[in-house]
């Protein structure tokens, strides 16, 4: 089986109501009235034969001053696709659109670093259909709790949002072939 590991492109995260993105960049909240926008660029649908597993994998940091998360609340947690692009001022308009059709519900286990969320159905769907690949919502039912992941700007590239496909086949197009090219005159 191939394993191909995307970096999150462009990542933000936004409070309900909000009109201002004025939170560190380089943190991610999701649950008390944030949701969370990811956008990963997918290589060409020829790159793909079938995609076995696609996993979102989001890393968490620790809550500053009390140096661990609190306590786990009931409820959920959902990924969406979008259906309308997000910028860090979608505040100030309409919010993105979502396929609630193709949600994929998860719930945090609060003693893990990270979040790994299957959203296989929805990396599919982009792939296999006419559903455009503008993105994922992350948001929370109203009683989860507040978690901070690293973004697509943290300094640790490691722990930046990643997306991991596996499946069969995967070939590499010559647009992303390592080389050199030397010149003579």
């Amino acid at each position: 089986m191939d394993i191909l590991d995307l970096t999150c492109r462009e990542s933000a995260s936004l409070a309900d109501g909000a009109k201002s993105p004025a939170y560190a960049k380089d943190r991610l909240y999701l649950g008390a009235g944030f949701k969370t926008y990811l956008f990963f660029k997918l290589p060409s649908a020829d790159f793909f034969s079938k995609i076995v597993k696609a996993k979102l994998i989001l890393f968490k940091i620790p809550f500053p001053l009390m140096g661990s998360c609190p306590p786990s609340h009931p409820g959920q947690y959902g990924v969406f696709p979008l259906l309308d692009y997000f910028s860090a001022y979608s505040g100030w308009y309409a919010p993105p659109r979502f396929d609630a059709g193709l949600r994929v519900d998860y719930q945090d286990q609060d003693d893990l670093s990270y979040a790994e969320i299957d959203i296989t159905k929805i990396v599919s769907s982009w792939i296999e259909t006419d559903e455009e690949n503008k993105g994922l919502l992350l948001s929370g039912a109203p009683d989860t709790r507040f978690l901070i992941f690293a973004s697509g700007r943290y300094e640790t590239v490691g722990m930046r949002p990643t997306l991991r496909l596996a499946g069969r086949g995967f070939s590499r197009p010559l647009s992303v072939a390592p080389c050199t090219v030397k010149i003579k005159r």
